[in-house]
């Protein structure tokens, strides 16, 4: 899944039911990991966890 262990990720799912991609951001790759499984558990299916980053500012 994720590569990089630092910083904030994204877990992007698909609702049971559903068709659209919703993603849900958390502050550790742990979290992100620890709540992917529960989503799974509850039928939520698990596309990704990647990190995010934000946009470099303009300078």
């Amino acid at each position: 899944m994720a590569q990089q262990v630092f910083g904030k990720h994204m877990v992007w799912t698909v609702a049971p039911g559903g068709t659209a991609e919703v993603g849900l951001g958390y502050s550790s790759l742990a979290e992100a990991q620890a709540e992917a499984v529960k989503l799974g558990e509850r039928g939520y299916k698990i596309l990704r966890i990647v990190p995010t980053a934000l946009p470099k500012p303009n300078s």
